[in-house]
């Protein structure tokens, strides 16, 4: 547990390599986003969303990194070439902890309505990536949608101390 919480052993070397086969196989602005001792926090929940030109959705769940984990919900508004009505499960990837992970974002996103897939990159108020979400989910939808937007989350973290030895 203590080369865990060190960064050492195992889970770090495969935290190591993963990092160097993305950096080798991405886009040069995506490989930025991955840097081999980087931070970063995964989200998974369910969400909801509805719009016609403009829109909104919620989504909600829970998040981890390797501080910890919390739980969020989240409150989206987008406009563009949207009109849909869906229900799903998203993932959302964020570089940094948690207070990266929550807060605003503007973000820019592509949905496919045959595979119900929606593809939304997460960008800060300065405008550097921050991250992606991947959604699948199922309804009703224009057959490709486009839309920028802002997202805010709010939630929750719990630290997971280190262990100390006596």
């Amino acid at each position: 547990m203590d080369e865990i919480a060190e960064g050492k052993g195992l889970f770090s070397k495969l935290r190591s390599r993963v990092a160097q086969s993305l950096r080798a196989r991405l886009p040069r602005q995506l490989a930025a986003f991955v840097a081999q001792d980087a931070e970063y926090t995964i989200g998974v929940g369910p969400c909801v969303g509805l719009g016609l030109l403009a829109g909104a959705n919620l989504g909600g769940g829970l998040f981890a990194n390797r501080d910890g984990v919390g739980h969020y919900r989240s409150v989206g508004v987008i406009a563009g070439a949207v009109a849909n009505l869906s229900a799903g499960l998203h993932v959302t990837l964020v570089k940094g902890g948690a207070d990266a992970f929550l807060g605003v974002a503007h973000l820019v996103g592509l949905s496919v309505a045959p595979a119900f897939t929606v593809v939304t990159l997460l960008y800060t108020p300065k405008h550097e990536l921050l991250g992606v979400t991947l959604e699948w989910s199922l309804g009703h939808a224009l057959p490709v949608e486009a839309f920028g937007g802002a997202l805010k989350t709010y939630g929750r973290h719990f630290t997971v101390a280190a262990p100390t030895h006596a």
